[in-house]
């Protein structure tokens, strides 16, 4: 009878197992991270970045796409059924937000993380729909990766000044720490006060707005 109840329970914990291992994660957030302009070769931290966040509890599906791809990303979205997460650099930034606003229509909410959006590639606003808008650019750019979205505020907004040039921005440590620390809290709430502790030791300019502004220099 033992050995019964022993051959039951080794039954039942491999079913789960194979179950868990099939099934998207509970909660998960898929990732749509753009390449920004140019041939995709010039946004080559996109790929790093992508590698790493699949690495992250809670990140569903990671997919890799060109900024022009607005409609398949959309269409895309629209079938998922995890929460949804856009990253872009550059011109790939501008398309999340241009993504971002036409799934307001559609009653979708979405986290925006955006490496240096340049002002030539579109101005568009930020949506209620948006759970999350981080923006982390440059005056430093030539304007190529300082634009700044305004709009109904989005649930919690948070710009990050980074004097790096905009061709290194992809690329750079800090920034690639910026953009994967937020998809992490966007997977994973209960890591909103680590990310809180991240950025008051990382960055030297925050403006954050979620109902309040705050301005620091370090």
């Amino acid at each position: 009878m033992k050995i019964f109840k022993i051959r039951r329970l080794v039954f039942w914990i491999g079913a789960y197992a194979l179950i868990m291992s099939c099934t998207p994660a509970i909660g998960a957030s898929d990732v749509w991270a753009l390449y920004g302009w140019g041939p995709n070769g010039w946004s080559s931290g996109i790929d790093q970045i992508a590698r790493k966040v699949r690495t992250l509890r809670g990140v569903g599906a990671v997919h890799v796409t060109d900024y022009r791809n607005t409609q398949q990303v959309y269409e895309q979205m629209l079938a998922s059924h995890n929460a949804l997460t856009c990253i872009g650099y550059s011109c790939g930034g501008n398309a999340c937000l241009a993504i971002g606003n036409s799934l307001a229509h559609n009653g979708r909410t979405i986290h925006i993380i955006m490496l240096q959006p340049s002002v030539w590639c579109g101005r568009y606003p930020t949506t209620a729909n948006m759970t999350t808008v981080q923006d982390t650019w440059s005056y430093g750019s030539l304007w190529l990766g300082a634009y700044q979205p305004e709009g109904p505020p989005a649930g919690y907004t948070t710009f990050i000044e980074r004097r790096e040039p905009h061709g290194a921005a992809d690329t750079d440590p800090q920034y690639q720490r910026d953009a994967i620390a937020a998809t992490a809290v966007a997977a994973d709430p209960s890591r909103q006060q680590w990310y809180q502790r991240y950025l008051q030791r990382s960055a030297p300019f925050v403006d954050r707005q979620d109902a309040t502004v705050i301005w620091r220099r370090e």
